[in-house]
């Protein structure tokens, strides 16, 4: 079933148990001004068949009355020759009709008729010949006895107030009451037929009469009852031999999704209390709903997507109240307007050019910052708005096992966290983690937020780069993480001394590597990781440290521009002179100098110059990985694993030298997801090339390609962000493509179904 029509469905069996509008009265009296509490579903799909009355439309005078009514089965009313259903709401109550509203309110008994009709104008099997019989034998109504000694029950003559009063008085057991001396009403006078059932109807607050002109009031004795009225007698009978349990007025928080272009209907169920209620709504509702008051319900089609704050109030009928805040999400359709999309451990977040903030993929301990939109929702499977975040520059998520910890920066410098931290990683001196973003005080003036992807049993160490070029970090230590000098943790940010003028900051494993605005690299935290420090460091006996908790320069690279790693293994580093330089393991080349040695200090990538870009694709099938590098003449050169063709030359077989990839031309920028590669060229087409065990290449298969080829459908990309297999290309101005591994909903297309070929992001 679609979303939306499950939306709609929920809304209404919402709407069905909290709404109880009784409207104010013109040509019928007064409702009662205490009201009650709906004991039954009134909403419109309450009607047999589920179809509503097509003459009872929301607003209407007895609404709440006539489909509770319904709901219950006492009235289904009329399927007209155009198949729809109607009411008839102000046509009168015949007394056979009468007799029938009374039998099914009282649950329709087992009652076998007489063979022998006791009223001579009711012949035995005509329509409602056992609810009348039935009517009679309860005592209710006797009938007349006419001239000639006959008994009669005038079966199609409508119902009159008074007489309906001792239909109802009878049909409650004629409880023991005393009328009182003086009437409640000018035209009933005390004494009078019916008097004493008349004021019991309206001791009761079954029936209030008309407020009149000069101030009396008047129950119009003999005027017949309308089907609406009748209703309303009915449910306020039925109140009265079932009184609601009281309970104090609730009221629920959270609203179902919404999607720009679906149509929504939505309500948040009041309980408790006394019905009927009424709702307002402070706040800016979106675009293109509408709020009844009376029910609660926002309806319409959304035209913008955002998460909106609503404080909601409901009142019932006794003036109390109970007031929650709430957030009414809306999912773009499509998402536009991104300038980066993070992506880890299959949950997913975009920063918008507005600066507000996307979240959607597993939720797991709500790490998706997004709980009051999606409270305690496993998946969000399409791009929500996290509350509360504005202004945003960029995201960096760290994952520590099953938990994450997210980081969102301000143009300004600000920063702001969310998820886990059970290790002091907020940086906030706490452990105390939350499900919504929390400003980070100890931090500010942060330009970037880095971390390390530490080993099992170890947590992050990460790092604030400052807009000053200082360096902040906190979190594990073990090895010197922090660059303090120590291998003691802390929950606190701390500059790193001797460091400054830094540009950014990457790391490796538990190795930790600042670029300075002078080209110069630095490096700090474990020495013996799978890339190392860059640097041999060694003790006054000559025997190498396994780490230094103070940055040191890496030897042997100049005018550094930008890092790339293979995940655990090595190092490369782009210097402004246009040339590659690597280190850490090369045993299937990844380093790129002709050898399958490994090299703790950096060497030259052969036969690279002029390079631009880096990128590197990790083999996971027999390790390793391989180094990309984009040219200032738009082609791209190769080096290392190939056993998913990531060199993208034809082969499967390792090159241990820089090889031409074949095909893409005008290459401004490479990325790598995994052993996935892809080239984006000057005119936005994307190439990819290597594995497709998921769908990564975007083609509409999941074979592994050798060779690079173009991803159809999409055309004008500004950038290309791949991670764990699910893949975004963010076009100029326009949606946010996405393909690849989804089994978490992490593309946001409303899916987990891996998605072969690109598609948008959004509802």
């Amino acid at each position: 079933m679609p979303y939306f029509a499950r939306a709609a469905a929920s809304a209404l069996l919402v709407l069905a148990s909290a709404s109880a509008f009784i409207g104010p009265a013109s040509a019928q009296e007064t409702p009662p001004a205490s009201g009650s509490a709906l004991a039954e579903s009134a909403a419109p799909l309450a009607v047999a068949g589920g179809q509503a009355f097509t003459d009872v439309p929301v607003g209407t005078q007895f609404f709440s009355e006539i489909y509770w009514l319904a709901g219950r089965g006492i009235s289904t009313g009329w399927t007209e020759a155009d198949g729809s259903k109607t009411y008839r709401p102000l046509q009168a109550v015949n007394r056979d009709a009468m007799a029938a509203f009374l039998y099914r309110l009282a649950g329709s008994p087992a009652y076998s008729p007489p063979a022998v009709t006791p009223f001579a104008d009711v012949p035995v099997g005509i329509q409602f010949y056992k609810e009348i019989t039935w009517l009679a034998d309860e005592g209710i109504s006797t009938g007349w006895t006419e001239t000639d000694g006959s008994k009669t029950f005038r079966p199609l003559q409508a119902v009159n107030r008074d007489a309906m009063a001792a239909f109802m008085y009878r049909f409650d057991s004629s409880p023991a009451y005393s009328p009182p001396g003086t009437s409640p009403f000018r035209d009933v006078e005390a004494g009078a037929q019916f008097y004493k059932e008349v004021s019991w109807l309206a001791a009761k607050g079954i029936s209030t009469g008309w407020a009149e002109a000069d101030g009396s009031k008047t129950f119009r004795p003999l005027q017949a009852v309308n089907r609406d009225a009748m209703a309303a007698f009915m449910y306020r009978l039925y109140q009265l031999k079932n009184p609601p349990q009281t309970t104090p007025l609730q009221l629920s928080s959270t609203w179902p999704w919404a999607g720009v272009g679906e149509p929504y209907y939505g309500v948040l169920s009041a309980s408790g209390g006394t019905s009927p209620y009424t709702y307002t709504i402070t706040g800016t509702i979106p675009a293109g709903l509408t709020l009844n008051t009376s029910i609660g319900q926002l309806t319409g089609t959304p035209t913008a997507g955002g998460t909106t704050a609503l404080k909601v109030t409901v009142t019932d009928a006794l003036g109390a109240q109970k007031t929650v805040d709430t957030f009414l999400p809306v999912a773009p359709s499509p998402l536009t307007n991104i300038k980066a999309v993070e992506t880890i451990s299959s949950s997913s977040f975009a920063v918008g050019k507005d600066g507000r903030v996307w979240a959607w993929g597993l939720n797991y301990e709500n790490a998706l910052g997004l709980s009051p939109v999606a409270l305690n929702s496993a998946l969000v499977t399409i791009p929500m708005q996290i509350p509360g975040l504005s202004g945003i520059d960029s995201i960096h998520a760290v994952s520590n096992g099953s938990s994450k910890t997210v980081f969102a920066v301000t143009t300004n410098g600000n920063v702001w966290a969310w998820g886990n931290n059970s290790n002091g990683e907020f940086g906030d001196g706490t452990t105390n983690s939350s499900a919504t973003p929390v400003q980070v005080s100890t931090l500010s003036g942060v330009k970037s937020i880095a971390s390390t992807s530490p080993f099992s049993g170890h947590s992050a160490s990460l790092y604030a780069v400052k807009t000053d070029g200082t360096v902040s970090a906190w979190g594990d230590n073990v090895y010197g993480q922090l660059g303090n000098g120590t291998t003691t943790a802390s929950k606190n940010p701390t500059m790193i001394p001797g460091l400054p003028g830094v540009k950014s900051i990457s790391t490796n494993l538990e190795t930790a590597y600042a670029i300075k605005t002078d080209g110069s690299l630095w490096a700090w935290g474990d020495a013996n990781g799978s890339s190392g420090l860059g640097t041999v460091l060694t003790d006054s006996q000559g025997v190498n440290l396994p780490y230094s908790p103070a940055p040191v320069q890496v030897k042997g690279v100049a005018g550094v521009t930008s890092l790339a790693q293979i995940y655990g293994n090595a190092i490369y580093a782009l210097q402004g002179n246009g040339e590659v330089k690597a280190w850490g393991r090369g045993y299937r080349g990844e380093l790129g100098n002709g050898t399958t040695d490994s090299s703790v200090t950096p060497v030259t990538v052969q036969g690279l110059t002029g390079v631009t870009g880096i990128a590197a694709t990790t083999s996971w099938l027999g390790g390793g990985g391989a180094g990309h590098a984009v040219k200032a003449d738009g082609t791209v050169w190769s080096w290392g694993a190939n056993s998913d063709g990531q060199l993208g030359n034809g082969v499967t077989e390792d090159s241990s030298i820089p090889v031409k990839t074949v095909g893409p031309l005008g290459v401004r920028e490479v990325a790598a997801s995994g052993a996935s590669t892809y080239a984006l060229t000057q005119n936005g087409t994307i190439w990819a090339w290597g594995a497709n065990s998921s769908g990564q290449m975007g083609n509409g298969t999941t074979a592994s390609s050798t060779l690079p080829a173009t991803i159809p459908g999409v055309a004008q990309s500004e950038s290309i962000q791949a991670k764990n297999g699910s893949i975004f290309a963010l076009t100029l101005d326009g949606p946010v493509l996405a393909w690849g591994a989804n089994s978490l909903g992490q593309l946001g297309n409303h899916s987990t179904a891996e998605t072969l070929i690109p598609g948008q992001v959004g509802w």
